[in-house]
């Protein structure tokens, strides 16, 4: 930087827009101000000015003074060119010499000052101001033809010469601004600020360079008369005389035409005290403490549990977290006021959050409206570009999608195999975050803990790339459980934080297990109470920050003796400890250790507190409304049932057991498709008789492709749509083989040919949309209705259409949205975000909706759901509820509808949703009900006996308030997690923030530096407003709180010039930049103290203050509370020797506030090394198993007989003696919960292994065997045998 650049600011320091457009709109939502946006920044920064303006008039030399207030104090030097609209007669005279004639003419233009608006007269006396003190030159033009010489009209084309109105800015350093455009100059745009400008930097590339020479070069031969097209003359010395009066007083600088001033005020300089504090407020997020300043000042108030959760994650960063609040309750802005935080105080520097692709958009604005951070969104297209809504919006080219430090990107972008090379080259993250985390998963969710998993893109992309480069990850899910429990194992792997537990999914599962058996009531026997036991004692090593939270939060005065007897002694709970232990046993389950999850309960609680302002409605789910089949759908179920058992059938023998497992989904898929609408079974019938018969004709050309068997799974979970399933099974069939399907569709088909009539479930949707109409009207109260399926959906509409020619109907798809208009009743095709605003304006009655578009979707109108369909999923069916299931839903009560057929295979999908549901509840906590539970066998007997149907609810009801009243017996009621939240966050006060927003308001609101620059409190002491004036880059009537219930409530009154007084906020820091640019007294410094650990730079002052004896002493000042009760000795210095003892304090206080940031990750290490630890003994034990049994004689050939013998045999002990573990491997094994006796080098040891971790043993060695993808008939135990040998070396390496 030149010495010019270090003593001014420059044109480089300011984003500058590619234009300026009156009533343009920036991202805080008020318009573009080109005054105090454009001109006032400019003239700030430049120290030279040409322009070629309008014309010589009142108006126009107003308009033409904007910004000049800035120039003042410059030096700089300005010089302006004004065109003159005289009569053509005058303009002849002038050109022949008549000055009398000029000075005349220009005179009338001057005449009447006392009749000029207000703005005009600030303008003028402005420009006269520069003129009188010399910073202003002003010279006058007549057109004339460039041929013939004579005069014209000032805008006059006839000699081909466009006049254009531009103007040139120099800035010290010698770099330019080109401007161009139009200027309105009447009274009414003067006093809107109406004018048009592009906007030229000479530093951003050559074209723009050449731009800036050739504006220069043109300016030069205007002002020195050279253009033949104009006669440029000097203004008359009597016109610049009479322009002189009209400045006043020129000991005082005039204002802009708004009133407001940019030049600085004579005021004294703040004290320094107060130099003092405004330092500590720029300061403050790297001051001792600093880490939760950015929480404590975000223009949000969190709720108790999200202040809570905040502050957990910024203590233990960079730990890994899962948040896994349900929908609703705030998992984004937990997430935002840790980033926040973290941000502000330099500790995490760079930050990248990874959504569905629907959902950037809104992190991008959240992120800005909440918590005022300059996320760059990354968009698509091969050349890198970013979306920006701060400092104002705007795009941006980049040399990667991973270039700005705070970055939002699509999962989409994340997982492309052309992009990976971006992430691979990209500087390390100190903060991931993911949404919607459970979509990184394995394909083979349903094979469970003995399958090798096979991970998806997005998992892979995580495990492999992105999480090697991230310093901290939290993962954002509300359903971390969708299918099977190994689903929160592989979430829990990514964290490092999970100790024994984070590879093993079988071990973890085992834990759950032992619990549920608690809960249920069931024997736990003394190895599996240790087994507990040393799990949660292991806290305290491996995940200190979280056993500081259980021992704040869950270990009460009712369970402390009996936790200390048997965590310290070994004496395991009974009677009613046993049950009161349940809390912290599942407080210290291994998906607890990093979930971070609270449930609808809560808000309850928080509306009882008064805390909670929206409507939170009661959820009703109605008895399961039996659906009988019609006859042609009872016809068509048989024959696909026959389809499906013969299709099996001829493909068991050709298959693998993995191609086996693909038949399994193919034929569920197809289940799924007749049970959503025989419409949707018809038309995947006919896709695939139209894929068979391809298939057929292109036989001999060669084999058909098919759906990759690892995705089969898919069909179940994704996709609104057939087209997998219909390219399956295809390949590796004979002619015959397919001419057999052929057939077997094509009669199926004949009988789906006529649909005319109404399907029962349809018949079952008209019933409740008749009961649900408006009387007297055509309206029906909105409803919303779920498919899985596209293809149901537009038979749902017709069908709707049908029945009710004028009902108003919409849908919302992955294919977009549609709705029907009232005036003609015509559809209309419209971008979904359109679909959502006319719902919730009331002009949609009936919504149908597929899955594929539900996430994000807020339909809070409507009261009633109908799931049409049943996924397979039982988190879809909350995710669908979850949409009408809301804060702020508009009615009391919610309805939800399930629609099932009685006597078919949807009876299976009910079940397995129900189990999950228990299952997701043992695992993870309380669930909300989404469906009744029935059994299969209560669904045949209300197919066979309707009357069934009011015993069967009752039946269904009393089991799912079991199932609730189990799952929350092991979890803080909400009311005793209230208390504690706000306990904590009470206790928390002592650690106070060194600035919070009160500190702000009392330390500007206070400051007689701002009241001497015009600055003044608004609207009372509560409403915390403060006008600003006189500040630098700040428009006149700007207006700063730190009231967060002033801003929520009061803003619009602004019209956006309300601002929240907070870090981030524009004109927040344009304030802090001005009041800290004075230079600190000798009697203030400010210290830096480094930690290179965390890369991070703390903060501190040094003050020269007198005690109560009138000592001067050196104090160290870290918060601006300190600051309150200080004396400073204005006239002192600062030593040498004051400076190092106050940097060895600041150094103490700095290291021990970031002493867990240090440590963490030496205990990510210690985890990570306790999981290898694991993985390493289930292989000595399953390996040391099997060389005992092939020793001993009874070893099986092959390994899956061999597992199915040790099953056997070993069934009923409750702890095996495992030998031939090699004690050099054994003796480098750390953080277990099983003791590992060690004999003398270089011998073999044995462990005593209880049945839990012989059969997490067993399973470790069936997903090595499967990961060899070999058939299980033939693969050898002693196959089997040498993976584990190798494993063992890889994993201690």
């Amino acid at each position: 930087m030149s010495s010019l650049e270090s003593e001014h600011p420059c044109f480089k320091d300011f984003p500058w827009r590619i234009s300026y457009r009156s009533f343009s709109i920036k991202s805080d939502g008020s318009p573009v101000d080109i005054l105090h946006d454009f001109y006032i920044p400019a003239l700030q920064r430049a120290v030279g000015y040409d322009r070629v303006a309008g014309y010589f008039r009142s108006t126009s030399l107003a308009a033409a003074s904007q910004g000049f207030s800035a120039f003042v104090g410059r030096e700089g030097k300005a010089r302006f060119i004004v065109g003159a609209d005289l009569d053509l007669k005058d303009v002849r005279a002038i050109l022949q010499g008549s000055q009398e004639r000029l000075a005349g003419n220009l005179a009338k233009e001057l005449a009447g000052p006392d009749d000029w608006p207000k703005s005009v007269a600030n303008g003028v006396r402005l420009l006269a101001w520069m003129v009188a003190r010399g910073f202003l030159e002003i010279k006058v033009a007549f057109r004339m033809h460039c041929r013939t010489g004579e005069p014209l009209a000032f805008e006059s084309i006839e000699d081909g010469y466009v006049h254009m109105k531009w103007a040139i800015f120099r800035d010290a350093s010698g770099r330019r601004i080109y401007t161009s455009g139009s200027l309105n100059e009447s009274h009414t745009a003067l006093v809107l600020n109406a004018e048009n400008i592009d906007v030229h930097c000479d530093w951003c590339g050559e074209t723009e360079k050449l731009r800036a020479d050739e504006a220069e070069r043109d300016f030069e031969d205007l002002w020195n008369d050279r253009n033949r097209a104009f006669k440029v003359l000097d203004l008359p010395e009597a016109v610049r005389r009479r322009l002189i009066s009209l400045a006043g007083d020129l000991k005082m600088p005039p204002v802009e035409v708004d009133g407001s001033r940019a030049a600085p005020l004579k005021v004294h300089p703040p004290s320094p005290l107060e130099l003092l504090r405004f330092a500590l407020l720029r300061d403050a997020p790297r001051l001792p403490g600093g880490k939760y300043v950015g929480m404590e000042t975000a223009p949000v108030s969190p709720w108790p549990h999200q202040a809570v959760v905040a502050r957990r994650i910024i203590d233990s960063w960079p730990a890994g977290h899962l948040l896994c609040d349900e929908v609703g309750l705030g998992k984004t802005i937990e997430a935002g006021l840790a980033v926040r935080s973290l941000y502000l105080a330099g500790l995490a520097k760079r930050v990248l959050i990874v959504a569905p692709a629907s959902l950037t958009q809104q992190w991008l604005r959240e992120m800005e409206s909440k918590f005022y951070l300059p996320f760059a969104r990354a968009l698509g297209g091969k050349t890198p570009r970013h979306e920006y809504l701060l400092p104002y919006e705007q795009e941006k080219s980049a040399d990667s999608l991973y270039a700005p430090l705070l970055t939002i990107l699509s999962s989409s972008l994340l997982v492309r195999e052309e992009r990976l090379a971006d992430l691979r080259a990209a500087r390390d993250f100190d903060f991931v975050l993911v949404d919607e985390a459970h979509y990184a998963r394995r394909k083979n969710t349903t094979e469970g803990n003995r399958a090798h998993p096979r991970y998806g893109h997005l998992y892979l992309t995580l495990q492999n790339e992105l999480r090697k480069k991230a310093r901290s990850l939290a993962l954002l899910t509300a359903t971390p459980m969708q299918l099977d429990p190994v689903e929160v194992s592989d979430l829990l792997r990514l964290t490092r934080r999970a100790g024994v537990f984070q590879f093993d999914p079988s071990l973890t599962l085992a834990f759950y297990e032992v619990l549920g058996n608690l809960v249920s009531g069931a024997a736990v026997s003394e190895k599996e109470w240790e087994f507990l036991r040393k799990a949660i004692l292991s806290l305290k090593t491996l995940d200190p920050e979280h056993w500081k939270f259980i021992e704040r939060a869950v270990i009460d005065a009712r369970i402390r003796i009996s936790v200390k007897k048997w965590l310290d002694y070994g004496q395991a709970p009974c009677g009613g400890d046993r049950q009161r232990m349940l809390r912290l046993i599942f407080s210290c389950a291994p998906l607890s250790r990093v979930m971070l999850r609270h449930t609808r309960t809560l808000l309850e609680v928080y509306r009882e507190k008064g805390q909670l302002s929206g409507t939170l409605a009661s959820r009703v789910v109605l008895p399961l409304a039996a659906v009988y089949f019609t006859e042609q759908e009872r016809e068509v179920y048989e024959r696909l049932e026959d389809y499906c058992r013969e299709l099996a059938g001829r493909m068991a023998g050709k298959r693998d057991a993995r191609g086996r497992s693909a038949i399994g989904f193919y034929l569920s898929f197809l289940r799924l498709r007749f049970a959503s609408s025989l419409f949707a079974i018809r038309e995947t019938v006919r896709r695939r008789l139209e894929r068979i018969e391809a298939t057929l004709n292109a036989f001999e050309g060669r084999e058909a492709e098919e759906t990759c068997l690892l995705d089969m799974e898919d069909l179940l979970e994704d996709g609104d749509d057939d087209s997998k399933a219909v390219d399956t099974l295809l390949k590796g069939r004979s002619p015959q083989d397919l001419q057999w399907e052929k057939d077997h569709l094509g009669g199926m088909l004949r009988n789906l040919r006529d649909l005319t009539g109404t399907s029962s479930k349809m018949a079952e949707l008209l019933r409740i949309l008749d009961a649900r109409r408006v009387k007297g009207t055509d309206r029906i109260r909105q409803t919303v209705i779920f498919t899985r399926f596209f293809d149901t959906l537009t038979d749902i509409v017709q069908r709707l259409q049908r029945a009710g020619p004028r009902m108003l109907i919409g849908t919302y798809s992955g294919q977009g949205g549609q709705y029907v208009r009232p005036k003609d009743l015509k559809w209309v095709g419209v971008e979904r975000e359109i679909i959502k605003h006319r719902f919730l304006r009331g002009e949609i009655d009936v919504l149908v909706c597929t899955d594929a578009a539900a996430e994000g979707l807020n339909l809070q109108s409507a009261d009633f759901l109908v799931n049409f369909d049943l996924p397979w999923n039982p988190m879809k069916v909350e995710q669908r509820i979850g949409r009408i299931d809301r804060i702020g839903q508009k009615n009391p009560v919610i309805f939800v509808a399930n629609l099932c057929y009685v006597g078919s295979a949807e009876e299976v999908v009910y079940g397995r949703l129900w189990q999950r549901l228990i299952e997701a509840g043992a695992i993870v906590g309380t669930q909300q009900i989404s469906l009744l539970p029935v059994t299969r066998d209560e669904f045949q007997e209300l197919a066979e006996n309707p009357s069934f149907a009011e015993k069967l609810e009752k039946l269904a009801k009393e089991r799912a308030l079991l199932f609730r009243k189990r799952t929350a017996s092991r979890e803080i009621p909400p009311q005793d997690l209230h208390e504690i939240y706000t306990r904590m966050i009470g206790s928390d006060a002592s650690r106070k923030a060194p600035a919070t927003l009160e500190d702000i308001w009392q330390v500007l609101s206070r400051s007689h530096y701002l009241q001497g620059l015009g600055c003044t409190v608004e609207g009372g002491p509560e409403k915390k407003i403060l006008k600003l004036s006189n500040i630098p880059g700040v428009p006149e009537n700007t207006f700063v709180t730190t009231s967060r219930e002033t801003f929520e409530k009061d803003a619009a009154e602004f019209k956006g010039s309300l601002h929240f007084c907070t870090y981030g906020d524009p004109v927040f820091e344009a304030l802090l930049d001005h009041l800290t640019s004075y230079d600190l007294p000798p009697c203030l410094k400010r210290l830096q103290c480094e930690i290179p650990e965390l890369s991070f730079e703390g903060a501190g002052y040094a003050a020269a203050t007198l005690d109560e004896e009138g000592k001067t002493i050196c104090r160290l000042v870290t918060s601006c509370s300190e600051s309150g009760d200080i004396s400073i000795k204005e006239d002192g210095v600062i030593t040498e020797a004051d400076t190092a003892a106050s940097l060895q304090s600041l150094r103490k206080l700095t290291e021990e506030d970031l002493k867990v940031h240090i440590s963490m990750p030496q205990i990510e290490k210690e985890n990570e090394r306790a999981a290898r630890s694991q993985i390493v003994l289930n292989y000595l034990i399953i390996r040391g198993l099997m060389m005992d049994r092939k020793m001993l004689g009874k070893g099986q050939t092959l390994f899956w007989r061999e597992i199915e013998s040790i099953e056997e045999d070993y069934k009923d002990r409750e702890s095996l003696r495992i030998r031939h573990i090699p004690s050099g491997v054994a003796r480098k094994l750390s953080g277990l919960l099983l003791d590992v006796s060690i004999t003398h080098a270089g011998e073999d040891t044995y462990i005593d292994t209880p049945k839990v971790f012989l059969k997490a043993a067993i399973e470790a060695a069936c997903r090595e065997a499967d990961a060899m993808r070999a058939k299980k008939s033939e693969l050898l135990t002693d196959e089997v045998l040498s993976r584990l040998e190798r494993m063992i070396k890889v994993a201690r390496t």
